[in-house]
């Protein structure tokens, strides 16, 4: 649709969504949990990214 913006989750290779997720190349990223999931209170629009917690397997 155009004017629409999506955003397309990055997954690291073995397929299993990376922590750490950023729209495009600014600076407003937040903390997904092992489903993709946005970690409620990680979203930040600083410079440096939120420190995710590494997930369980």
């Amino acid at each position: 649709q155009p004017g629409s913006h999506h955003y397309l989750p990055q997954c690291d290779s073995a397929g299993e969504f990376n922590p750490v997720q950023c729209y495009g190349d600014s600076s407003y990223c937040w903390c997904v949990d092992q489903n993709g999931q946005e970690v409620p209170g990680t979203r930040s629009h600083d410079a440096v990214k939120p420190a995710c917690e590494c997930r369980l397997r």
